[in-house]
């Protein structure tokens, strides 16, 4: 933690007019704080397909790949992003493994009776081993966020939002928050990512915190992360209830030391 707290330290400026440079360690760290939300720190998580989903999810941020032969594409893929930022870091590519490819898997079925093979037990020893690669190419995210955000927010909102964005990075834990939120249900900004009209992502989260509160800006993040997941539950078209113990977790550990 210490290593986390003194790169907060250095954000003297705005984080929405910086970069976000992290050392080894601290992106070390905070990759294995996300991925401990993600799966629970457990390497068999870091190839994942849920059920009723229409893909798998990879690595320590469980970004999505699609299958050639997935129609439907409600959620942002970022897989194939990931990869094409680790080529530009130098990093080498697993055997088979590329941007410009769909999920080599077609289905849950094929991709979990294939689980032990020797290619994915490599790819699951791959990312393991590119944490910081992986938590640096959130941080990237996390930078192009607040312009797709400002855009597609009304006029009347975007200071409200900036200003928000502000005040819960220059917080404690706030990069880790923004950068957790913003991989675990995106930036909000995307028409296909709304249930009954009504948005989940960082956007919508920022809209939602008060001006001035008596409390921290990552407590009224927090709150207004579980006021957002909350209608995220009641507008679902299909149940979604059962995960929502487990979101509110992780929204508690932005404000854990």
């Amino acid at each position: 933690m210490r290593y986390l707290l003194a790169f907060l330290l250095t954000l003297i400026t705005p984080l929405s007019q910086a970069e976000i440079n992290l050392s080894d360690a601290q992106a070390q760290q905070l990759a294995q704080r996300i991925w401990q939300n993600e799966g629970r720190g457990e390497t068999r998580y870091l190839t994942h397909w849920n059920q009723n989903e229409a893909f798998p999810s990879l690595g320590m941020g469980h970004f999505i790949w699609y299958p050639a032969t997935t129609t439907e594409r409600p959620y942002k893929e970022s897989f194939p992003d990931l990869l094409r930022f680790m080529q530009t870091q130098g990093v080498v590519l697993p055997e088979g493994i590329s941007p410009d490819r769909a999920a080599i898997w077609p289905d849950r079925e094929s991709f979990y009776a294939e689980f032990d093979s020797v290619q994915m037990t490599e790819l699951r020893h791959w990312l393991q081993a590119t944490f910081p690669a992986q938590a640096r190419f959130i941080a990237r995210r996390l930078e192009a966020s607040l312009p797709k955000i400002l855009a597609a927010a009304p006029d009347a909102r975007r200071e409200h939002i900036r200003n928000r964005f502000d005040a819960v990075a220059q917080s404690g834990n706030g990069v880790y928050a923004l950068m957790d939120y913003v991989n675990f249900k995106g930036e909000g900004v995307h028409a296909k990512e709304r249930y009954q009209g009504e948005g989940w992502g960082l956007l919508q989260v920022l809209d939602a915190m008060p001006a001035q509160s008596h409390r921290s800006a990552l407590e009224d993040f927090a709150i207004a992360a579980d006021v957002v997941l909350t209608r995220r539950v009641l507008n679902a078209p299909k149940k979604e209830r059962q995960w929502l113990p487990g979101w509110r977790k992780r929204l508690e550990t932005y404000m854990a030391p």
